[in-house]
Formats: C-alpha cells, sequence, structure tokens
C-alpha cells in the first residue's frame, strides 16, 4: 500500500563536514524552497521506508493542509490503519471514492481493511466484496493485489470455498510476476481458508 523514496534519495545527506539521517535534513530545508509540497512528499517517503509511522502521519497531515490530493488522502489513510486508526482512514478512503469512484487504489485498500481488520467493528464483508470484485473486473481479474483483496473478502463474508479459488488465482499470478512475498503469503491465507478461517491482518504494535 506505500509509496517508496524517490530514487536519488539517500540514507543520509551532508551538511558540512557532518552527516545527519534523513528526514531529519530535509526538514531543515522546510521553509528554504519554494516547492515545500514536493519536500514534504519526499520526507513521508522516507518516514515510511523507515516505518516511522508517526512521523509520516505527520508529514502527510501537513502535506494534506497545503495541497490536498487524492493520493495524499490514500497515503495517509494507509498511515492511519497500521496505527489501528480505521474509523479516519475508512473516511479518507470513502472521501476519495466519492470524488473518484474508480480509483482503484483506494476501492482496493478500503477493501482490504474491511474484510482484514482485527477488529469486528471495523470490517464490512459484503462491502469489501462489492469492493474487490469490483477493482477485480476493472483490471480484468489479472492483477495478484485485487484478487488478493478479494479471496480475503470471500474468507471474511464465510465464502471460504471462493476465497480458496481465488487465492489460488492470485498466487499464481503473484508467482508468474515474481512477487515471492506476495505468493508466500498467499500460501499462508489459502491455508487459512482451507480450514475456514478469515485472515486478520496484523497491526504495528
Amino acid at each position: 500500500f506505500f509509496f517508496q523514496a524517490e530514487d536519488g534519495i539517500r540514507d543520509h545527506c551532508v551538511t558540512g563536514v557532518q552527516t545527519c539521517a534523513l528526514p531529519i535534513c530535509l526538514k531543515a530545508s522546510l521553509g528554504k524552497q519554494k516547492n515545500d509540497a514536493v519536500l514534504r512528499s519526499r520526507i513521508a517517503q522516507l518516514q515510511i521506508a523507515e516505518k516511522d509511522w508517526p512521523g509520516a502521519e505527520s508529514t502527510l497531515r501537513e502535506l494534506l493542509a497545503r495541497r490536498p490530493s487524492n493520493g495524499v488522502r490514500i497515503q495517509l489513510a494507509n498511515i492511519l490503519m497500521v496505527q489501528s486508526k480505521p474509523t479516519e482512514a475508512i473516511a479518507l478512503y470513502r472521501d476519495v471514492l466519492r470524488d473518484a469512484p474508480d480509483n482503484q487504489m483506494a476501492a482496493n485498500n478500503l477493501a482490504w481493511h474491511l474484510a482484514t481488520h482485527p477488529s469486528p467493528e471495523a470490517r464490512s464483508p459484503q462491502e469489501a466484496v462489492a469492493l474487490a470484485t469490483r477493482v477485480c473486473e476493472q483490471t480484468k481479474f489479472k492483477l495478484a493485489g485485487p484478487l488478493d483483496t478479494l479471496a480475503a473478502a470471500y474468507a471474511d463474508a464465510g465464502r471460504f470455498a471462493e476465497a480458496v479459488d481465488v487465492a489460488r488465482q492470485a498466487r499464481e499470478l503473484a508467482e508468474k510476476a515474481g512477487e515471492g512475498k506476495l505468493a508466500a503469503d498467499l500460501d499462508e491465507r489459502i491455508k487459512l481458508y482451507q480450514a475456514g478461517k478469515p485472515y486478520r491482518a496484523p497491526l504495528v504494535p
């Protein structure tokens, strides 16, 4: 779900004869450049790469206040979810979908969280199935990620046979695409579905 650090942004930058860890150096440049939004985006990317979730949340909130966009809303929603703040995250996904109903990333991420969040109050299996099905239709059932989401939604809705079938399709596509981590994750989820158990996504401690 998360965006990566842009090419050319290294782990440390040089200030005089000393080095300092990024994104601290980039933050020091805020207000000194004409395009602070670009700089804040880079800072957020680095914070995400370092799994600094509170820092990334703060940076993305600042960026959203200065330059609202659906991309930033989605990234902030992702960060809120991993910090177990589903109410605001789901509201942000819904904001994006109201503005751009065909936004596949927002629909897929919302479906995933509605199907896999550990808290029952944050889940909605039927809506998750509907959203995930739409994304799979839009992508011609040819992408492993959306199929993984659909399988998880089926499992949360108690439709385990369908979950196994779709997860197997997703695993085959992931393997063909060289997505070894996703293929391995799907192997584990298939075992859960075969045992009649839904998948629950882990939260950041």
